[in-house]
């Protein structure tokens, strides 16, 4: 099972960390879900929260 909760490596940043976790996902993790965990990880909470947004609003338009 995949540890979220687990304490950091000392001096890795959060970059670091979130790379480190999304390559301990199962290979049949979906690679857009990686990708995004990755951007989610490296911008401001205001491009996190657009690019979110986004991909809810892609997602929706893609099932109209």
């Amino acid at each position: 099972m995949l540890e979220l909760s687990a304490t950091p490596a000392a001096g890795t940043t959060p970059l670091e960390q979130i790379v480190r976790l999304t390559r301990a996902l199962p290979r049949e993790t979906p690679v857009h879900l990686v990708e995004v965990a990755r951007l989610m990880c490296d911008g401001d909470i205001d491009y996190q929260f657009e690019l979110g947004l986004d991909l809810i609003l892609s997602g929706l338009e893609a099932r109209l």
